[in-house]
């Protein structure tokens, strides 16, 4: 009978091992959580996203923090899409006083909008765009970045605006009101 060899064993253990490994860590993995969190400040609100990276067989996860700015170094332009009315220049008062943004001159919308919108230059203003969302009732997923080159904006006052808010009939009202 020819000797017994002890390698086979050997590989079966290890790989038993490395299934238990690899359940051990896609548990905590799991236990760990994914998605998006926020977090509120006094000065607004900090969104962590996580982005994830597969290739070659590994994972990587890495989270980026978009930290708020003061409402005073934010340049927001609210703009009139219903085209009647001073509704722009009521809003634009209103976030001046509270929260405090640099509101720059209200105007109307290079054409008429059926919905109001949001819009943030760029993901640091998200947080800042959101903010302007809430005070109207404005839904989060009416807050886009980076603005569109087919939002109803002049190209010269997009250049200057760090978040554009739209008014559209939706909320003509609730802006009348003040």
């Amino acid at each position: 009978m020819p000797p017994r060899r002890e390698g086979g064993i050997q590989t079966g253990r290890a790989v038993v091992l490395l299934v238990v490994a690899v359940l051990v860590a896609v548990v905590l993995l799991n236990k760990l959580g994914t998605g998006k969190s926020t977090t509120s400040t006094a000065a607004g609100t900090a969104t962590t996203t996580p982005t994830t990276v597969k290739g070659g067989g590994a994972t990587t996860t890495t989270s980026t923090t978009v930290a708020p700015i003061p409402p005073g170094q934010v340049k927001l332009l609210v703009l009139n899409g219903t085209l009647s009315g001073n509704l722009a220049g009521t809003a634009s008062k209103k976030l001046a006083a509270s929260p405090g943004f640099t509101t720059l001159a209200p105007d109307n919308t290079t054409s008429k909008v059926l919905t109001s919108s949001v819009y943030a230059a760029s993901p640091q203003y998200l947080p800042s765009a959101q903010a302007v969302a809430a005070v109207y009732g404005i839904p989060a997923s009416a807050v886009t970045t980076p603005i569109p080159s087919s939002a109803p904006i002049a190209a010269s006052e997009k250049a200057l605006a760090n978040v554009v808010l739209i008014i559209g009939p939706d909320i003509a009202g609730k802006v009348a009101a003040g």
